[in-house]
């Protein structure tokens, strides 16, 4: 072999190792933001779980009447009108009144719950603090944002950190696409266990962020089966194809 080719060969190993490099740090900042999302993840669903599970452990549930809505500027920020429902319970022979701090931006809906009960959870040693008995609301669903984006962040980390390794679809699916799942079914069940007097339809009915997590994990069993298709169906034609093509070289050789 000439001097030309040996030449030849070390700069395409110089480049290939290179490359290697510059994935592997490009791995490591994407999975270093995945978890920092992940952690965020977590520490907000465990103040949220403490939260809930006091309240549900602690408090009372009686009925409450839809009296008055509130209008106000929304909490996330968008142009909408955020409508609070005004709300009236009677404990102890006391008669109280709250602003449910769960807004909703459908006008309609709004007023035509005026007049109508509802069920909310009292605090038996302080009465004038009570909530609906609904939705946890924007903490949920913030835990089901940062799940959601370290889920994008991982996947494509891991991916490019596999690519280097040698990528196979059982690889792909036990570390990042089955992991993801697994993982979105344990935070699915943390919010159960902040509910303990509650059945397990109600983790969905009382936490829009529950909903959240189990939609990208839709989209993550979703992402398993492209995937699937695309290494089993689509790459075997174009390995076998290009084997082909090498051989017919060396055959004309």
């Amino acid at each position: 072999m000439s001097e030309h080719n040996y030449s030849r060969i070390e700069e395409v190993a110089s480049d290939e190792a290179l490359q290697k490099k510059d994935d592997k740090k490009t791995s490591i900042v994407f999975l270093s933001i995945a978890l920092a999302l992940f952690l965020a993840c977590v520490g907000f669903l465990v103040w949220n779980v403490v939260r809930m599970r006091h309240v549900d452990s602690d408090y009372v549930k009686i009925m409450g009447k839809v009296v008055d809505v509130q209008s106000g500027s929304s909490s996330s920020g968008h142009s909408k009108t955020t409508y609070f429902y005004v709300i009236f319970y009677t404990f102890d022979g006391q008669e109280y009144t709250f602003i449910d701090r769960e807004g909703t931006t459908d006008f309609y809906e709004v007023y035509d719950n005026i007049g109508k009960y509802t069920e909310i959870l009292v605090d038996p040693l302080n009465p004038d603090h009570a909530e609906r008995a609904i939705s946890t609301g924007f903490i949920s669903t913030f835990c089901a944002c940062c799940f959601a984006f370290f889920c994008l962040m991982y996947a494509a980390g891991m991916n490019i950190f596999l690519a280097s390794k040698g990528s196979s679809f059982i690889k792909r699916f036990l570390f990042i696409w089955g992991a993801e799942i697994l993982l979105g079914a344990a935070i699915v069940l943390l919010f159960w266990t902040g509910m303990p007097r509650s059945g397990f339809g109600e983790v969905f009915a009382r936490n829009s962020g529950a909903i959240g997590v189990t939609v990208v994990c839709g989209l993550m069993l979703l992402a398993t089966v492209v995937d699937g298709i695309i290494t089993l169906k689509l790459r075997p034609y174009t390995s076998k194809h290009r084997v082909y093509r090498i051989s017919k070289r060396r055959k004309r050789r």
